[in-house]
């Protein structure tokens, strides 16, 4: 089970590993789908690899 204390003891490992990416939303995908829809933008995550 996923506890508060096993959570942030893996925040505080992972803190200097990741890059912090924004959290989005968009205008259109609220209208249309009623609600309020955020999007994490992960595609801009650095991760060292070539492409």
């Amino acid at each position: 089970m996923l506890t508060l204390h096993i959570f942030n003891e893996a925040r505080e490992r992972l803190y200097n590993k990741v890059h912090f990416t924004p959290l989005l939303t968009s205008s259109t995908l609220n209208e249309q789908t009623g609600a309020s829809v955020f999007i994490k933008a992960e595609h801009l995550q650095k991760t060292g690899s070539f492409k």
